[in-house]
């Protein structure tokens, strides 16, 4: 359990119990004071799932640098989400992949203007078998 977890359960239950002694204060004393504990309690609630989300988050960099450990070939998993929907294209602000060349992993121009199809000449990884140029 990460303290993020810890600290979202303990808020969680804090406003479960504000909103109960909230509505036990409006039946009893007066209904103003409900609002106020329902407005503290919804406070406790957004910052429970800001921590929730910092767990998560804790969670994913955990397991993409085991993964990144254990993996023999960088380019065969994805680094972040928007990397593995756009085929590569494209990274993400919270993508740990350390900045590349201004191609972005292009290997020639050629292939950057097409999308992978074709190479110059000139290109290192240019071969004669799915290539035109």
């Amino acid at each position: 359990m990460t303290p993020e977890q810890r600290t979202a359960r303990y808020l969680t239950t804090t406003a479960t119990t504000l909103t109960a002694g909230g509505i036990y204060l409006g039946i009893t004393v007066h209904w103003w004071l409900t609002l106020a504990c329902l407005y503290v309690a919804a406070v406790l609630l957004w910052c429970a799932a800001c921590e929730r989300a910092h767990h998560r988050r804790r969670l994913a960099e955990q397991e993409q640098a085991r993964r990144a450990a254990h993996r023999k070939d960088p380019a065969a998993v994805p680094c972040c989400r928007l990397a593995e929907r756009s085929a590569g294209y494209t990274h993400g602000t919270d993508c740990l992949r350390p900045p590349g060349p201004a191609l972005d992993g292009a290997c020639c121009s050629m292939w950057l203007i097409t999308s992978g199809s074709l190479h110059t000449p000139q290109c290192p990884t240019h071969t004669s078998r799915g290539s035109t140029g």
